[in-house]
């Protein structure tokens, strides 16, 4: 458990890997098999005799557990004739057999080369804020860095893992904003409206996803201030997020970016069909109060 501080056996990032590239993002089905109870391991603490249901999952007619023991990075249970086992069983201990001939994964005998997040650089923990600095540079030298969404803070800044810079890095949309969800440490607080649902969508969309990141600036927290690119719609999210009236500009700072007019385009759409954040807006009484 790496919230522990436990770095996992080998090759248990490499599973989760594959496990998030397989699952993420699509349509899975499950299907229950039985339950067991647990039992407590050594050096753990007992389980209160607590029950488990175990499911095969598919993504179509794919069962994951068998592609994952396929890719050899799982090993398949045996027990005694009195438990239970999977209707998959013999086919996961084929899938089983052909990686260790193979030579897959945890049966090539190498260590893995997967870069887990808590073997990076975490540059959103306070102490590590000045040194963000160093990194970027390298970060605006090319126009899209890939990256993964590790956390969602809210609907328009994440916590983002980019592997070829062996970094975690706070990003934040630049020139946009995001209502405000409740604060946890605000016992009062309340959310801004739509702020939980730009929050929800932004989950959806993007958490635990492969995206493209543009850096332009970095602001006096140490924070990432550019563009996430969705893969899967090949489009800016920010531009996703208002044109569903879920953001707003932030005019002084959307005109300084590359999208200034994209921007400014995705809000008017927003703006013209009242949408969300717009629903009731009356644009003559606007200009009356800016002038």
């Amino acid at each position: 458990n790496e919230r522990r501080g436990d770095a996992g056996e080998p090759f248990a990032h490499d599973a989760k890997e594959w496990m998030r590239r397989a699952a993420v993002g699509k349509k899975v089905r499950v299907v229950p098999e039985y339950r067991r109870k647990l039992e407590a391991r050594e050096g753990q603490p007992a389980q209160g005799g607590e029950e488990r249901t175990y499911a095969a999952v598919f993504v179509g007619d794919r069962n994951l557990a068998e592609g994952l023991v396929g890719a050899g990075l799982s090993a398949v249970n045996t027990f005694g004739k009195s438990e239970e086992r999977s209707a998959h069983f013999d086919a996961l201990l084929e899938a089983e057999a052909a990686a260790k001939e193979r030579k897959l994964g945890m049966h090539s005998g190498k260590e893995s080369a997967a870069i887990a997040p808590h073997h990076c650089q975490d540059l959103t923990l306070p102490a590590n804020r000045d040194r963000v600095k160093a990194f970027l540079p390298a970060l605006q030298r090319e126009s899209k860095v890939r990256a993964q969404i590790l956390h969602v803070v809210h609907g328009a800044r994440f916590k983002v893992l980019v592997p070829k810079e062996s970094c975690i890095v706070a990003v934040a949309l630049a020139g946009v904003r995001c209502p405000a969800t409740a604060r946890r440490d605000q016992p009062n607080s309340v959310s801004e409206p739509f702020a939980d649902e730009g929050l929800a969508f932004a989950r959806a969309t993007l958490l635990q996803r492969d995206v493209d990141i543009e850096v332009e600036s970095l602001d006096k927290n140490g924070v990432l201030m550019g563009f996430v690119h969705s893969l899967d719609s090949k489009k800016n999210f920010a531009l996703t997020l208002l044109e569903m009236g879920l953001a707003r500009r932030i005019p002084t700072a959307a005109d300084r970016t590359r999208y200034a007019l994209a921007l400014e385009a995705a809000e008017r759409q927003a703006l013209e069909q009242r949408l969300r954040l717009w629903e009731g807006y009356e644009e003559a009484a606007a200009q009356g109060a800016a002038e």
